[in-house]
């Protein structure tokens, strides 16, 4: 009888960040647990599927990309039992009615399995769509699992900080620079007056502390740093670590003591940290047509500071007590929004998507369907490319070119492996 080759294939847009977190613990479970046989590629190595023939597919988000949606697409419509995880929380019911669909052009699930992050997202889905009832389930988000398995004694200071730094502001910078390709004129006018508060704020949190290391950690989909609020504005302070992707942002939420952000869904992650949030968007002005960024609920739970002078005054009661009493008498909001966006991490719902996928092993029922030959060469070829370093359409400031590396993920999953043992004991 022959072997077979692959019990589980991850697919994974990214080889880095996000992506890798979220399916890492449900990976471990796969193989220490159920010793089930589980390979990770790109998910533009499209010949994977064909070529390693698994029982089940699994992805971390089946409509964030169209690379995804294709696979997942074509995984299915071969017989592979498809399972995926949601890679953003449905923050808003208008979010679910509009854009549930995201790149799947045709609305038509491409996934036998979609775990979403919270019953509210679920009640929202099937309100819209019911006949994804057996389809749809709630999971809650395995990635922000990772603030249950490592806390801030687990991450070293990463020869970040020297004696003279006694603690860490971190800034996780917003789109700035590729988001305008999206507003119109009148938009562009008053996110530039966003970003130019967001320059003084952090500019003055540099003069103001120069005991305290500043880092400023660039938007993941940053191409042109040089249209950011990061930019050069910041080169000549010696207190001041610009970032782009050398660190995962969750080892940076974990040593800093403050996150300041614009507007960033990486505030829930900081709070998991049990660490006081800023956020600089007021939300009073539009900058898309429905008058906000979409991330309401999470700037409810932070503090934001009306001017750059009120954020001084309040990390100095920081700095000074420890604690922030406006931030401490929102505890009972951050605790809903935490629920109603992530779901319960505390029920470790990696468990459940891991048992889900043992249970489901013989659902597969390839080979159906026909071997889709542009596919698997396209496939090879984006893997010869991307193994040999010629990436002429991708800039070179771009993570993208991480994407494709898998000595990355293992990288990732080796850290993560020296936790996991006792997260599951």
């Amino acid at each position: 009888m022959k072997t077979k080759k692959c019990d589980v294939l991850v697919m994974i847009w990214g080889m880095v960040g996000r992506d890798p977190q979220a399916l890492i613990p449900v990976i471990y479970l796969l193989k220490e647990k159920y010793k089930l046989k589980v390979q990770v590629k790109s998910i533009f190595d499209y010949c994977a599927i064909d070529k390693l023939q698994p029982k089940i597919l699994l992805t971390n988000g089946c409509i964030g990309s169209t690379e995804t949606y294709k696979i997942t697409k074509y995984a299915k419509n071969r017989g592979i039992h498809v399972v995926s995880l949601h890679a953003e929380g449905m923050f808003r019911e208008k979010w679910v009615k509009n854009e549930f669909w995201g790149n799947n052009i045709e609305k038509k699930t491409t996934v036998d399995k979609w775990f979403l992050w919270s019953n509210r997202a679920l009640n929202y889905t099937l309100k819209y769509y019911p006949y994804l009832k057996n389809v749809v389930e709630y999971s809650g988000a395995t990635g922000f699992e990772k603030y249950l398995i490592f806390n801030k004694s687990d991450i070293s200071k990463l020869n970040l900080i020297s004696d003279k730094y006694e603690s860490v502001i971190l800034y996780t910078a917003w789109n700035f620079g590729v988001l305008k390709n999206y507003l119109d004129e009148k938009m562009q006018i008053v996110a530039e007056k966003y970003k130019k508060y967001v320059i003084e704020c952090l500019t003055k949190i540099a003069v103001k502390y120069p005991n305290k290391l500043l880092i400023l950690k660039y938007h993941p989909a940053t191409n042109n740093t040089q249209e950011t609020e990061i930019s050069t504005y910041f080169n000549h302070f010696k207190n001041v670590l610009i970032l782009k992707d050398e660190i995962s942002i969750h080892k940076l939420i974990l040593i800093s003591d403050v996150l300041i952000s614009f507007e960033s869904s990486t505030t829930i992650d900081a709070w998991l940290s049990g660490k006081p949030t800023f956020n600089l968007f007021d939300g009073k002005a539009k900058l898309y047509s429905d008058s906000s960024t979409g991330i309401d609920d999470i700037r409810e739970g932070s503090i934001v500071p009306e001017t750059s002078k009120q954020l001084i005054c309040l990390l100095d009661e920081y700095f000074t007590s420890g604690e922030i009493k406006e931030f401490n008498n929102k505890s009972n909001i951050r605790k809903e929004v935490i629920i109603n966006n992530i779901g319960d991490i505390k029920s470790k719902p990696s468990i459940k998507i891991a048992n889900y996928i043992n249970d489901n092993l013989n659902k597969s029922n390839y080979p159906k369907g026909k071997l889709d030959l542009k596919i698997y060469f396209k496939g090879w070829l984006n893997r010869f490319m991307y193994n040999n370093k010629f990436l002429p359409n991708i800039p070179k400031t771009s993570n993208m070119r991480n994407y494709y590396e898998p000595e990355l993920f293992d990288i990732q999953y080796k850290e993560f492996l020296l936790k996991l043992k006792d997260y599951y004991k």
